[in-house]
């Protein structure tokens, strides 16, 4: 029997069409200031609403903004709190409710205060400011998970401190659909330091959260904590090495138990390594895979997506050298890794991706940060990909495929388009990017066949350039591929006509 997680697959059901899925790889600026981004979330529509925020001039904005299917703008409606500062959570903080109305979850901090508190912020489906609830406490308190309810409520999962340096507990906040408070709970320890990053509603009325938690000796453990309806805590587990882990991200299973995602360490010296676990009802563990061929520190950092084969889809961040990039990866039902993809906009400056969720025609569209290709400022990125991670159909076809940069489409030409007897491949690459060479050029099918590949060479100079001939005209009528790659490195792609 094939399973489908209720929210996982935006609209339910993935759309069976022969046209290919749109694939794209957005930035969003606004005035160059440094942006945040919590989450994005797809409508029955294929458009999308994410919301960022940044300050300026020390006031606080909230932006939520309106994509379609191939990420071009549709609007965006500016909020301004002159009293505040916003900051997003992470685990599903963006939410759209039934009534079309938007959920924001994460904290805001007043000015000429360093204590944080937490807040959740509602939007009218054109991006209009509705209410803001903030849930104010003596000490430090924010957001970071959001487990919507079908009736509109939600719990908001977090971390609570006395004040900014004491050990913190797990901050738990029970909402209805107005944001009224029903209950509020901590849990922690008087010897642990504890910190919800995630929450999901368990098929009982119930929750259940994931995080970390800080044993003595510095030991970091991925967290799971299990409550009932009242938010009573029914049971509590936690993972991972003796050493310093990272936290938590964990997805209820409509076969029962549940799916973990985060990252650990396989000794005191090594790096962070991707994991996955399998858990039952009662957070025992199934089974466990760690992913450990990086040779720098990668971690899985999204809610775990639910596939309809059974295998798991999670996304999180990459190391390589000194620069992040994001990371996708894909696995079976017994979490063995299928395939990985890593996606940035230059290889200069740190990306993230926060948030990951299943689109209408069976792709993935995910949420994070990234540099502009200027490189002025940190801005909300949006990446949208068909169902194997590329950014243009085809690239699972290439044994070893790992990075997709995401910002070179302006830099490559494809003409004449639609083409009858040939086709010009023109790749103007910025001066910034280091290219080793040689250049691969490869055509697929819209059915994912090899139709041509050929190493073509790159002149050096103030701008590496590639210019290709290809003869179409034994090519059937149909809707072609374009790859540029180098190594295990997807540089640019695009689509062709052949009449």
């Amino acid at each position: 029997m094939k399973w489908l997680l209720v929210g996982v697959l935006c609209g339910g059901v993935t759309s069976l069409s022969a046209q290919p899925p749109s694939v794209w790889s957005r930035t969003y600026d606004e005035l160059q200031m440094t942006e945040q981004v919590g989450g994005v979330v797809c409508l029955p529509d294929t458009t999308y609403r994410f919301i960022s925020s940044w300050s300026t001039s020390g006031s606080g904005r909230l932006r939520p903004t309106a994509v379609d299917q191939l990420g071009d703008t549709l609007w965006r409606t500016p909020t301004q709190n002159p009293n505040a500062r916003y900051t997003p959570g992470i685990a599903k903080v963006v939410e759209h409710r039934m009534d079309s109305t938007l959920l924001w979850a994460g904290a805001v901090l007043a000015i000429g205060s360093n204590l944080p508190d937490g807040a959740l912020h509602c939007f009218s489906d054109a991006g209009d400011s509705l209410w803001l609830r903030v849930y104010a406490t003596p000490g430090f308190d924010g957001f970071n998970g959001m487990a919507m309810v079908a009736d509109g409520s939600a719990l908001l999962a977090g971390v609570y401190a006395v004040d900014g340096s004491s050990p913190s507990d797990a901050y738990a906040v029970r909402v209805d659909a107005n944001g009224d408070t029903l209950w509020t709970r901590t849990y922690g320890g008087p010897n642990t330091t504890e910190n919800a990053f995630c929450a999901r509603p368990t098929p009982d009325g119930g929750f259940i959260l994931s995080g970390y938690q800080v044993l003595p000796g510095n030991d970091y453990e991925m967290l799971l904590l299990k409550l009932d309806s009242a938010g009573n805590l029914e049971w509590q587990e936690h993972y991972g090495s003796p050493w310093v882990d990272n936290a938590a991200f964990v997805e209820v299973l409509p076969q029962g138990g549940y799916i973990m995602a985060g990252g650990e360490r396989l000794s005191a010296t090594a790096q962070k390594r991707p994991v996955l676990y399998r858990l039952d009802e009662q957070g025992t563990e199934i089974w466990s895979v760690v992913y450990d061929e990086e040779p720098d520190r990668s971690v899985l950092f999204t809610v775990p997506v639910h596939m309809e084969d059974g295998g798991f889809a999670v996304a999180g961040d990459r190391n390589f050298g000194s620069q992040t990039h994001g990371l996708l990866l894909r696995t079976d039902s017994l979490g063995s890794m299928l395939w990985k993809r890593t996606y940035s906009t230059n290889a200069v400056r740190d990306h993230y991706i926060y948030d990951l969720r299943r689109t209408l025609d069976g792709g993935f569209i995910m949420a994070g940060t990234a540099w502009d290709s200027l490189l002025v400022s940190q801005d909300a990125w949006l990446i949208k990909t068909d169902s194997f991670g590329c950014l243009v159909p085809g690239c699972q076809i290439f044994d070893g495929l790992q990075e997709q940069l995401t910002d070179l489409s302006a830099s490559l030409a494809i003409y004449p388009n639609p083409a009858q007897d040939h086709v010009n491949v023109r790749l103007e690459l910025p001066a910034t990017l280091r290219v080793q060479g040689p250049l691969r050029l490869a055509v697929t099918s819209l059915d994912g066949r090899l139709v041509h590949e050929r190493q073509v060479p790159l002149t050096f100079g103030p701008v590496p350039t590639t210019n290709c001939l290809l003869p179409t005209a034994s090519w059937p009528s149909g809707t072609y591929f374009v790859h540029l790659l180098e190594g295990t490195r997807w540089l640019a792609g695009g689509k062709v006509v052949r009449e």
